[in-house]
């Protein structure tokens, strides 16, 4: 049976969230997707995220290549649609192919509206409305300078506030009296201005543009009134035109947008449109949440359920600017008789609320600084609930963005959109819980990509989990901590596009300034491990064992134990550690089982000068970083060896160690099976076996026993090196800080781990080996450093203070 051919025309977020809603109705369509763009369909709202360096194309992406190909969809990328003949039935493309359609749809989006600016083509004049406009702002910030941004909406200060991220002065400028004019009333207005003035962005209201000036390139903008000021870069973010040239061409009428009716259906029975480019009921939506709407009744409309009919969507709009809160929804500036309106404001806090009601129904809000109840009280606008008693108590009750039970939201239709910005249905998100038995909400996220976009769903989707759960949800670490509300490769990205080298910088910037003894250690890591090396350290955001590098003990003396490469001494390192235990009054000499001799017992102002003494480098045994290779005699001595662990062990404990890892990080090798130094259960294992090496991951032998997974079996030593060094720098740049090899090799997953690693393209494994060893490169022995110079004075003495106040205060004078 010959199959009806779908064509449809845009490959963006309405248009696939559409086609995606056909292909679950089982339609008798083979399918072509027409792009413009050379991407595949990725989160266009989310263009901001990616211009500020908080994540990348990879995390924005929503529909892979293989996604096509699994639903057998012709994509055709860099392919733009030049006309359309409906009589013919025809769509011709900027290649000259024409393609015959039995039904078209038009999801062709909207252009950034170019204001008549003289000067508005000159070279460094840019829109933000694509991922190439995005590059490009990205490209043009690489040499700093002063960024103008006309347009003080949404999108505009998305824009500044990325542009500030790349390290740009920026100015926004604004026709109106007001930012986010449209949703916006001027009190919510003026407390956003201050918000966004204390990020260090100025605020240039009731300012018309006239010019854009320079010679071939854009130096300055001029104003109506004469006022002139410098620009390198200016972002115009002026609002959206719903693109229609296809649709006049093809003879639809159209308004301000394409005209539909509440089918979805165009002029043309075999032509419907869908997303911004549609007019519907006189009003054209330039937010996501209505165009998935939109695309559900479409989707049975053309596939032949006619029934479900679109009328209308309630919009919301939340500011995704870090440390600027803004959420916005509903009727907020109406002055209409029959409004009423509770408002709380909080000056020095900086925090403006206001509902807005129609007799019992709360009808709009605008939340400013907190925006914690923005999920509970748009519902209350959707569902149009009557509100009694004390409205105001809405503003104040103690409700978060996750108290939300569960019965409330199973009771909704599994068709209600519960992720406007990916367009992701309740009934899509029930169905991944139970098919893939999720069990936390990284899983959900991954499945569904629903609370990937700006989080204001993210207390309803944790409330479906917890309700088809049962409550029996994984509790993930998915934050380094609530100071800084973001996982670690978000962190990453973040450091690395805006060239963050100080803690102190990332909790300004990212956190609550502050920071505490859990985040601060962590990042101080993570940007050393970002930076190879090349970073401004903050000893500060230590622990004291690593302030000191040794290990505190209950009586606060301190735990010296000196490096022992594959547990490897000599008689005058013996005599050393001797020397210095009975000069030092060492109260106990151990020897751990990690093959190293501990000194307990030592005192703080003693530490520098016993390191020096000993003449050994530190084994960092206080600490999160490499600690030791443990190893068997092996072929040296042994006569059941089958490799040289020794030489092995110790030329392994020389690649890496002073370098610091996610949680403290213990190495094993032995020359055979036998496993004498107990390879089998240490975080990177060697296992000599008969003409080669196993090299195994993640083993334990703590509170919790783990047997090791077999990374790869190698023939050579070099090989065994190789694919440990590697799995090392992965581990290093992708475990989260705290998380022992063995939790990150289950979390990963082992043919994770070696995909990305052993089994990585040579240019991977490079790149990874090349970074470890510029970081290697940078590492250095603190004992030895810090003998010699102290980071500061104090860092070896005791703070005592005087318990005579006088001695505080002064002594007199005699």
């Amino acid at each position: 049976m010959h199959k009806k051919h779908l064509v449809v025309v845009g490959n963006g977020m309405a248009g696939m969230a559409c086609v995606d809603q056909i292909l679950k109705r089982k339609p008798d369509f083979s399918i072509t997707v027409l792009s413009e763009e050379p991407h595949t369909n990725y989160n266009r709202i989310l263009l901001s995220s990616v211009l500020a360096g908080e994540k990348t194309l990879d995390e924005i992406t929503i529909n892979s290549k293989e996604w096509y190909e699994q639903n057998n969809i012709a994509l055709q990328l860099g392919s733009k649609a030049t006309s359309v003949d409906a009589a013919r039935k025809t769509v011709t493309t900027s290649s000259g192919d024409v393609i015959g359609y039995d039904k078209l749809l038009l999801a062709t989006g909207s252009n950034a509206f170019i204001p008549p600016i003289k000067g508005i083509n000159k070279e460094g004049v840019v829109t933000f409305r694509n991922l190439a406009d995005t590059q490009e702002i990205i490209k043009r910030c690489e040499g700093g300078g002063r960024a103008v941004v006309i347009g003080g909406g949404l999108l505009g200060l998305e824009a500044a506030r990325g542009l500030l991220n790349r390290g740009m002065q920026v100015s926004v400028v604004h026709i109106t009296d007001r930012l986010m004019d449209v949703q916006l009333d001027s009190s919510g207005a003026e407390y956003l201005k201050r918000s966004i003035e204390k990020l260090g962005i100025m605020v240039l209201l009731n300012r018309k543009t006239a010019e854009f000036m320079g010679h071939h390139r854009v130096e300055s903008v001029r104003f109506e009134s004469g006022e002139i000021i410098l620009a390198d870069l200016v972002v115009v973010a002026c609002g959206i035109r719903p693109n229609t040239e296809l649709a006049k061409h093809a003879g639809l009428t159209v308004n301000r947008g394409i005209v539909v009716n509440d089918h979805m259906e165009t002029s043309d029975p075999d032509i419907f449109a869908v997303g911004e480019c549609v007019e519907h009921r006189s009003k054209v939506y330039g937010l996501v949440a209505p165009l998935y709407d939109q695309g559900k009744v479409l989707a049975a409309t053309i596939t032949g359920n006619k029934g479900p009919t679109y009328e209308g969507s309630t919009l919301a709009a939340k500011l995704k600017v870090v440390g600027v809160d803004v959420f916005s929804a509903g009727e907020v500036q109406s002055t209409d008789p029959g409004f009423e309106t509770v408002c709380y404001q909080d000056e020095s806090a900086g925090i403006y609320q206001k509902l807005v009601f129609r007799r019992s129904q709360l009808v709009g809000t605008v939340l400013v600084g907190n925006v914690v109840r923005a999920n509970k009280l748009l519902e209350l606008i959707r569902s149009g609930e009557p509100v009694g008693g004390d409205r105001y108590l809405l503003l104040f009750e103690a409700a978060s963005a996750n108290a939300i039970s569960a019965e409330d939201v199973m009771c909704r239709s599994d068709d209600e959109t519960i992720c406007g910005c990916i367009g992701v249905s309740k009934g899509q998100i029930v169905d991944a819980i139970r098919k893939n038995e999720l069990r936390s909400m990284a899983g959900v996220k991954t499945c569904t990509k629903a609370s990937t976009g700006c989080g204001t769903c993210t207390g309803l989707v944790e409330s479906i989990l917890r309700a088809v759960t049962g409550d029996a949800v994984e509790e993930k670490k998915n934050q380094l901590c609530p100071c800084v509300p973001f996982p670690k490769e978000q962190l990453r990205t973040m450091i690395q596009t805006q060239q963050l080298k100080k803690v102190q910088d990332i909790l300004e910037i990212y956190g609550n300034g502050i920071g505490c003894n859990i985040c601060k250690p962590g990042l101080s890591f993570l940007v050393d491990e970002v930076w190879l090396g090349e970073h401004e350290e903050d000893r500060s955001a230590r622990f004291i064992n690593d302030r000191v590098h040794a290990n505190i003990q209950r009586d606060g003396t301190f735990s010296v134990v000196p490096r022992m490469r594959g547990g490897v001494t000599t008689p005058e390192e013996l005599r050393k550690i001797a020397d210095v235990a009975d000069k030092y009054k060492v109260r106990m000499v151990k020897v751990t089982g990690s093959q190293r001799i501990d000194l307990l017992g030592v005192n703080k102002e003693d530490l520098p000068k016993m390191w020096a003494e000993l003449g050994m480098p530190s084994g960092h045994a206080y600490t999160k970083a490499v600690r030791m290779v443990k190893s068997c005699v092996g072929t040296d001595f042994c006569r059941y060896g089958t490799q040289n662990s020794i030489a092995t062990g110790i030329k392994l404990e020389e690649l890496l160690e002073n370098l610091y890892t996610p949680a403290k990080l213990k190495m094993g090798v032995v020359g055979c099976p036998r496993n004498c130094a107990e390879a089998t259960v240490k975080d990177i294992g060697l296992i000599g076996i008969e003409g080669g090496w196993q090299v195994v991951i993640g083993g334990a032998a703590g509170k919790r026993v783990r047997a090791a997974d077999l990374l790869v079996t190698v023939k050579t030593t070099d090989e065994a090196l190789r694919a440990s060094l590697l799995f090392f720098q992965y581990y290093r740049e992708h475990g989260e800080y705290g998380e022992r090899t063995y939790d990150f090799v289950e979390r990963v997953g082992l043919e994770t781990v070696r995909r990305e690693t052993i089994l990585a393209s040579e240019e991977k494994q490079v790149a990874l080996l090349d970074r470890l060893e510029r970081a290697k490169a940078k590492a250095v022995d603190p004992w030895s450093v810090e003998t010699r110079k102290p980071v500061h004075p104090m860092q070896f003495n005791e703070l005592v203070l005087p318990t005579d106040r006088s001695a505080l205060m002064g002594a007199p004078n005699a």
